[in-house]
């Protein structure tokens, strides 16, 4: 399989933050719906406190001054009035104009509201008059005016969402995390105890539904029995179901008193439905042993989700501080519970080596051992002088098996061998690939950057390299390999 080798030069992305709920309702002489408008960067809301000032953004509480109507329409344009009757407004629809909020409102009142353009996703909201320009959250998250003001559209801090109340108030009581992209949550509760099977569809979910059925048992005493999914639900079974209109890692999930109904187009869909259906249950879920005076409930909800982001990663640097292949199983573990899909693992650095070459022996006979380590923490340098790393490597074969671990849960694994810089274990093992091999190298204990690098002008390196990459590519069958390329000094290929 041909490999792209791509200089990254950092993590790309962490797991996505809360989704929006879709376009709001607007309100009518009939029917009245409350929102908080949220900003995606960030979490803050929408706060109008007294009447003829600046609005401000503050963490969601729900009270009055962050409850907004929306009224109008899409050709006229909305209007946005909390439940203290202060309506929102600017001066004039241009660049670097600040928000305000009255019961009076003067200058531009009327907003459209359209999705952002951003890879963020939500919409902005933009003043009639001129849709080159959104509402922005002033500065950043975090910035200390906490205001809102007038900017060009397609920036991050225009993105908003639309939060109804009822969602709100559920957050402490419903946990999931990446909070679903639309979730309606019922007033029932549902006895779990009353279900009596769980059917999964497909052979590559079996394993995972066998599992959730086994700790259901262990923790809650409640036994499922596995079979393969039919046509339908059937009345007392947690049900996997096939619906192909549904994005490859969308899922949508909604539970009955009388059944449990996940539906997927693909296998990362239906593994994170049960992830979400795990999160649904009481914490003790999870425990080793079972829990007593536990109310297995879970509450009435109809799910649609789908990720914003496809890049949903981890990153795990094992070269410094290794984990060995059971402690990674359980990081994929717990990526997978919130649905993660990337896993970058940091292989090599100039403080230990931690692939099997066979080509290069020295590489985990020496590369992979420091003579000690050291922590920074309060700003101090400390050593403890004790060797750290012998026998601290993968085989290919364990890299192998974790591979095939990864891609039981909807991971891909981006592996990372950092070159030509950062190579400080690789030429203490081998001196004849550094730039002086005359001098004498030692597994690096320090952090910071070394200006000890690979001779890229050396064509026995350049072998090295390609074995090396070429045992990579062909261990992790994915379309990317990082090859880090930072903090490499030059100076010593100059001479």
């Amino acid at each position: 399989m041909k490999k792209t080798f791509l200089f990254l030069l950092g993590l790309l992305i962490g797991a996505a933050n809360a989704l929006a709920q879709g376009f709001p309702t607007t309100s009518t002489d009939e029917s009245t719906k409350w929102y908080l408008i949220q900003f995606s960067n960030g979490g803050d809301v929408l706060t109008a406190n007294t009447s003829g000032t600046q609005i401000t953004i503050g963490n969601a509480l729900g009270s009055d001054t962050q409850l907004w109507k929306i009224t109008g329409d899409a050709t006229d344009g909305y209007t946005f009035t909390n439940k203290k009757g202060y309506t929102l407004y600017v001066n004039s629809a241009a660049t670097n104009q600040m928000v305000n909020a009255a019961t009076s409102p003067s200058g531009v009142s009327k907003f459209f509201i359209n999705e952002t353009t951003h890879s963020i996703g939500g919409y902005e909201i933009q003043p009639k008059g001129n849709t080159n320009i959104s509402m922005n959250l002033w500065g950043g998250p975090g910035d200390s005016r906490a205001c809102v003001g007038l900017w060009n559209s397609g920036d991050q801090n225009n993105a908003v969402q639309f939060i109804e109340p009822a969602v709100f108030e559920n957050l402490g009581k419903i946990s999931i995390i990446p909070q679903p992209l639309e979730m309606t949550v019922g007033e029932e509760t549902i006895d779990f105890s009353k279900f009596t099977a769980i059917a999964y569809n497909g052979e590559q979910m079996k394993e995972h539904i066998e599992a959730f059925a086994t700790q259901l048992n262990t923790s809650a005493g409640i036994s499922l029995e596995v079979k393969e999914a039919g046509e339908a639900a059937a009345d007392g079974e947690i049900w996997f179901g096939t619906d192909t209109t549904l994005p490859a890692e969308g899922y949508t999930l909604t539970t009955g008193e009388k059944q449990i109904v996940i539906k997927a187009s693909q296998f990362g869909g239906h593994l994170y439905g049960l992830q979400t259906l795990m999160q649904l249950l009481p914490r003790e879920f999870f425990a080793s042993e079972r829990k007593e005076n536990v109310e297995w409930t879970i509450p009435a909800v109809e799910i649609n989700d789908q990720p914003l982001l496809g890049h949903r990663g981890y990153m795990l640097d094992i070269a410094r501080h290794f984990f060995n292949k059971d402690e990674v199983k359980k990081v994929l573990d717990i990526m997978v519970l919130y649905k993660m899909n990337r896993f970058h693992w940091h292989l090599t650095d100039d403080q230990g080596w931690r692939v099997e070459i066979p080509e290069y022996p020295k590489l985990t006979e020496v590369g992979a051992i420091r003579k000690a380590s050291f922590s920074n923490a309060d700003g101090q340098n400390f050593y403890d002088d004790t060797e750290y790393g012998r026998g601290m490597y993968y085989t290919l074969d364990d890299l192998k098996e974790i591979v095939d671990y990864a891609k039981a849960r909807n991971i891909e694994i981006i592996p990372e061998i950092d070159l030509p810089g950062h190579m400080v274990a690789a030429v203490a093992s081998y001196p004849e690939f550094s730039c002086d091999p005359t001098k004498q190298y030692e597994v690096r204990v320090d952090g910071g950057i070394s200006h000890d690098v690979l001779n890229i002008g050396n064509e026995e390196v350049i072998t090295f390299l390609k074995c090396v990459l070429g045992h990579i590519a062909e261990t992790f069958p994915y379309d990317y390999v990082h090859i880090g390329g930072d903090e490499c000094p030059t100076e010593q290929w100059a001479t």
